[in-house]
């Protein structure tokens, strides 16, 4: 798991030397279901967006420039079991 989470870091890292964007990109942390075409809705997190799209984490391999629709405004209940 270790190598996995280095792997990781790694990536994010080199991310940052070779960034092509033209607009910044903002701390965007949400779930969201992803539409491809006629498929089934896929549960992914947002992790950034700007004017010019949004980077999602999915278990599903995504080819890069992937065109979908995302939607955010769906409710996830939360449960608690904290004395007030």
């Amino acid at each position: 798991m270790n190598a996995d989470i280095d792997k990781l870091i790694l990536e994010a890292q080199r991310a940052k030397l070779s960034e092509r964007r033209t607009e910044p990109r903002h701390p965007f942390v949400r779930p969201v279901q992803m539409y491809l075409g006629k498929e089934a809705a896929v549960l992914a997190f947002s992790k950034d967006m700007s004017k010019q799209g949004i980077g999602v984490i999915t278990d599903m391999e995504l080819e890069a420039g992937t065109i979908s629709r995302a939607d955010n405004s769906f409710h996830i209940a939360h449960t608690s079991n904290a004395e007030m």
